[in-house]
């Protein structure tokens, strides 16, 4: 009970805070006209939205080359198609819908528990008129229903689909950014509530692979993208309008092959932006937070060398809103070998990266005749500490299948053989959470239809541990002037988290983070420097979470 009561109390107090604060993004971020002034909230360092681009002119190129477009069209929206509809389960996969040419499936989770899978719909010619398909189920994935196809124009192929979902107090929307007429940059904008729809182009000319994220704060209407200019100039603009309207770019790096990038946002003690990308059979990343965008090209590289001696490609960033932990995973071609495995890095403070630690690699075995690739990492979906994992797993030429994997506090889960259907070689499966069912869900591309699964049909408990499995958690004394003792025994020896946390939820000291041996243990918490008020200390062990509370008096 004590765990749970520290829950919802951090997230009302939080949440509070947070309406409070719900300005316009304009005050919010310290943004006119003119000029951009970093804005400040306690210690929370905001974005910067505005400053001087990088001029266009200093491409090298081609002067027709990332040219600012906004443009925003209708586009061409299909609500009848030979194919849509529902189907029962086939077996233990439900056929979400029976499209041959599918590709590039993500599975989307509304907080009312409705789900949503987005795709590229390759169209009767392949190359004439593709669009981005959305399906739905309201029932937890039992049954789906086919909802639109969202088309450029007639005769574009789509391709290079990233997709954010964003629910709002008043709206609920998918954004769906891709490639389309030629090699300019396509924005859907697909408003669930109000059942509209428009595209934006938001750059033209010699301009590929762009990733989207949002800025997840209450009221902010803030979107990020970054992409590559030919092969060899990664970008980043932004938007304050829901993507109607972006800024020119702005440089993030130049030099060698660049390609497959990704970005994500995160936002808690700071608001940070991560940015991944390839140089050639090399993983990259920056982090920023914020020293505005103008700033990027002079932050550091990190470059991810998971082991040395092999090729690390189709890097992903992924991390969870509430956190400052950002997770950067790759597909490894283990000693070049051709046995390909999936790694990751992590960090704090987007400084100091973590290999190996809390999350293991993928298959560490060199089977070369097992290939683990094209996949998809969900961080805390339910629960700290907790992930999911989808991808495909080729044993041989003939037969690729989706496994899928759970972790809870360092500890893997696998179930593997998942479908029942051959995937699709060269698309990710994709992952998420499932409140109805109590664990994770997955969709995947076969050769004939997109199927969808999820934890009822699997033997994975994907409960998280409660607080009565840390033994002889106490703190003592529970109200403090100047040093408290905490006390605890593990059974399991493993990482050990103890952190003190405010009565907003925000993290004031990390008290342990390390590998601690089974049996007792014990933690003083300097009380000197803390204000008066109530505190929460959570301890994160390899047998469960537990959490206790301490006043401070004055």
């Amino acid at each position: 009970m004590k765990r749970i009561s520290f829950v919802v109390i951090s997230i009302m107090l939080f949440t509070a805070m947070s309406i409070a604060e719900a300005v316009s993004d304009q005050e919010m971020y310290g943004v006119n006209d003119a000029t951009a002034v970093p804005a400040k909230t306690g210690d929370r360092t905001l974005i910067e939205t505005g400053g001087t681009p990088y001029a266009e002119s200093t491409v090298p190129y081609s002067a027709e080359c990332d040219v600012t477009s906004n443009t925003r069209i209708p586009g061409i929206i299909q609500t009848e198609r030979h194919g849509s509809g529902t189907n029962p389960d086939w077996g233990t996969d439900i056929l979400v819908i029976d499209d041959t040419l599918a590709t590039d499936a993500n599975l989307l989770r509304a907080s009312d528990g409705t789900l949503y899978v987005v795709y590229k719909y390759m169209g009767p010619l392949i190359s004439a008129n593709s669009a981005v398909t959305i399906c739905r189920s309201t029932d937890a994935g039992e049954s789906w229903s086919w909802i639109l196809d969202a088309s450029v124009d007639d005769t574009t192929e789509i391709y290079n689909l990233d997709i954010v979902f964003e629910e709002e107090s008043d709206s609920t929307f998918i954004f769906a950014m891709c490639n389309a007429q030629d090699d300019d940059i396509w924005l859907l904008r697909y408003n669930i509530t109000a059942q509209t729809t428009d595209w934006v182009e938001v750059t033209t000319g010699y301009v590929f692979d762009p990733a989207l994220d949002q800025l997840e704060l209450p009221g902010s209407e803030y979107m990020y993208m970054t992409y590559v200019v030919y092969d060899s100039i990664l970008r980043f603009r932004a938007s304050s309008d829901y993507g109607a309207t972006w800024t020119s770019s702005y440089q993030v790096h130049t030099g060698g092959t660049v390609h497959n990038p990704d970005i994500r946002m995160l936002a808690a003690d700071e608001i940070w932006s991560y940015i991944v990308w390839d140089n050639g059979p090399v993983t990259y990343s920056k982090a920023n937070d914020y020293v505005g965008f103008g700033g990027w090209e002079a932050l550091p590289l990190k470059i991810h060398n998971f082991r040395g001696g092999s090729d690390d490609v189709n890097g992903q960033v992924t991390g969870f809103y509430d956190s400052d932990t950002a997770w950067v995973v790759a597909e490894e071609n283990y000693n070049n070998t051709g046995d390909w495995n999936i790694v990751w890095d992590y960090t704090y403070d987007g400084i100091n990266w973590r290999n190996d630690t809390m999350f293991p690699d993928i298959d560490l075995a060199n089977d070369p005749a097992r290939d683990e690739k094209y996949f998809k990492l969900l961080v805390s979906a339910n629960a700290a500490n907790q992930a999911r994992v989808v991808y495909n797993t080729q044993t041989t030429s003939a037969d690729t299948r989706v496994d899928y994997q759970f972790c809870q506090y360092g500890s893997w889960t696998a179930t593997t053989n998942l479908s029942d259907h051959l995937a699709k070689v060269g698309t990710s499966p994709s992952v998420n959470y499932v409140q109805a069912a109590g664990g994770g869900a997955i969709v995947y591309c076969g050769y004939n239809a997109i199927w969808y699964d999820n934890y009822w049909n699997t033997a994975v408990q994907e409960i998280p541990i409660e607080n009565t499995q840390i033994r002889n958690l106490s703190l003592s004394p529970t109200i403090s002037r100047d040093i408290a003792r905490l006390s605890f025994t593990i059974r399991n020896a493993g990482q050990v988290n103890v952190s003190l946390y405010d009565a907003t939820g925000r993290m004031v000291d990390a008290l342990v983070d390390g590998t601690l041996a089974a049996g007792e243990h014990s933690v003083n918490i300097e009380a000197r420097n803390l204000s008066a008020g109530i505190y929460f200390v959570r301890v994160e062990t390899p047998d469960g979470v537990g959490t206790e509370t301490m006043t401070i008096v004055r």
